[in-house]
Formats: structure tokens, sequence, C-alpha cells
């Protein structure tokens, strides 16, 4: 199997799996949003010169890396990662690539620390809305979710505190990142400073 023929193999399963599991009102947890990991893994990937193989594994594992909001809400990466893991297994792929690719979405785990390039490049990807211009309307989503999907209401003033402070612990991982994102990152932090005063 090309590996084109397995990236779209990927897409297409957990595609149709957030249509059939994956509630709509996973505003934020939602298949837009790992439609975009997937392609901005692919630019940051593409910028730091993986080659085919790395770039192969590091597109599966984007688009399987939130494929365990399927089966649960919370620590659902093990859960993505068996995912991938079944689906692989069975379209044949190789067992040492599935090894790596099972990493990668755990990586995307947030108290994780990456320390491999992949593991940089997904978890940049992942977070890459903190230094997008639409920051503001899918951190809402996030608040949106929660309140939807776990019960978990906060008020104006502990939702700008607690987005602001994600927004200063959070560093992009890979130098592309920084250089490209860091700009809007920093500017989103302004507003959210600026909003946090308004509170």
């Amino acid at each position: 199997m090309k590996s084109t023929d397995i990236v779209l193999k990927a897409k297409e399963y957990v595609e149709k799996l957030y249509a059939e599991s994956v509630p709509e009102y996973y505003c934020y947890h939602s298949i837009e949003h790992t439609r975009r990991v997937v392609r901005i893994a692919e630019e940051i990937g593409t910028a730091c010169e993986l080659n085919d193989s790395e770039l192969e594994a590091l597109l599966l594992a984007a688009w399987f890396h939130d494929a365990g909001f399927s089966i649960r809400y919370l620590a659902n990466e093990p859960e993505g990662a068996k995912l991938a893991e079944s689906c692989l297994a069975e379209w044949g792929y190789p067992t040492d690539k599935i090894a790596l690719i099972k990493r990668l979405i755990l990586a995307t785990e947030l108290t994780y620390k990456p320390k491999t390039l992949l593991e940089k490049i997904i978890r940049d990807a992942d977070l890459i809305h903190l230094g997008q211009t639409d920051f503001n309307e899918i951190n809402n989503q996030l608040r949106r979710e929660w309140k939807l999907v776990i019960d978990k209401e906060m008020s104006e003033e502990a939702w700008q505190k607690l987005s602001l402070d994600f927004q200063n612990l959070h560093t992009f991982n890979t130098k592309y990142a920084r250089k490209k994102y860091g700009p809007t990152k920093r500017e989103n932090i302004e507003k959210l400073k600026a909003l946090a005063e308004k509170v």
C-alpha cells in the first residue's frame, strides 16, 4: 500500500468515526480540529524536511490523535492509540511503524514533554490555534464543550485567567512554529490581558 493510500484510508476511517460516534456538541474536539492538526502537521513536517516515512507516520498519528474521543472524553489518548493500532494492523501496516504512531498519539497528552522532532511537531500542530488569528473563537469552543460534556462551567473572569495562564505557560516546540505562529500568539496574549482587565 502506497503512503498516500494509507493516509487516505486513515482519513476516511476517522471522518466516518466522527460522523457516527463523536457527538456534534464536541465543538472543540471536532473533525475540523483533526483536519487542522493534519494540515499543520504536514506544513511543519515539510518545513522540517521530514523524509517520506516520517511524514507518513506523522500524518497517520495526526488523523488518529483524537479518535479516542469516540470512546471516552478524559484520558482519550490511549484509546486513540489502540484504535490506530487495531486499524493499521488490520490494513497490514508494519508493526514497528505502528509503535511509532502510537507514541506520537500519546505525545499529544498535555502533561507529556515531547522529546523527538516528530513528537514536537504533532504537539505544535495540536495547539496551533494558540498562534492563529481565530484563537478566541476556538478557545470559546473549548469553553462550550467543557460545559456540555463534563459540566464544567466557568465565569468569564475565571475563563480569561485560565486562558491567559495557559498561553503564558505554553511554548511552541519547533523553530518553525515559533517563527511563523509566535507573533500572533503574542498578539493573542495581549488581547487576553485586555479582556481580563475588563471583567
